[in-house]
């Protein structure tokens, strides 16, 4: 056996969050001038609604404060905002932060110019039937 080349020993200290905030908006994505839906839901350790202030800033991608919102208060630990993005936002990752009770957490959302693809669906189904029938029919989307 060889030698032990490198010893170390550190000491950790595990200091538990006082809360825990989960932030969603409404999709993913979005398009120049298009609204966007928060919801930020903030618990303790224990599970219960958070009761306290909490804070929302929303930054563009170049790390630019373009909105905030001070000292809210939930409701259960519920927040829900929005804001309209103008029609020539920086394009990319936007950033949406929360501190609450100093415990900071981000989410991020894209804009971006996109067009939704264009598709067709044709259903087929008899026009009449008897409430004791079975109802059939194909659809076909292109």
């Amino acid at each position: 056996m060889g030698n032990m080349v490198f010893t170390n020993s550190t000491a950790l200290r595990f200091n538990p969050k006082s809360s825990s905030t989960f932030i969603q908006t409404d999709k993913a994505n979005y398009r120049p001038g298009q609204v966007v839906k928060i919801r930020a839901v903030s618990i303790y350790p224990d599970g219960k609604p958070y009761k306290g202030k909490i804070d929302i800033i929303i930054k563009d991608p170049k790390a630019n404060m373009i909105r905030q919102w001070l000292s809210l208060d939930s409701v259960l630990g519920v927040l829900s905002k929005e804001f309209q993005l103008s029609k020539n936002p920086s394009l990319g990752k936007w950033t949406i932060v929360t501190s609450v009770n100093e415990v900071v957490s981000e989410n991020q959302f894209n804009v971006e110019h996109y067009v939704l693809p264009r598709f067709e669906v044709w259903i087929e189904a008899p026009s009449v039937l008897h409430h004791d029938d079975t109802l059939w029919g194909m659809v076909t989307a292109k």
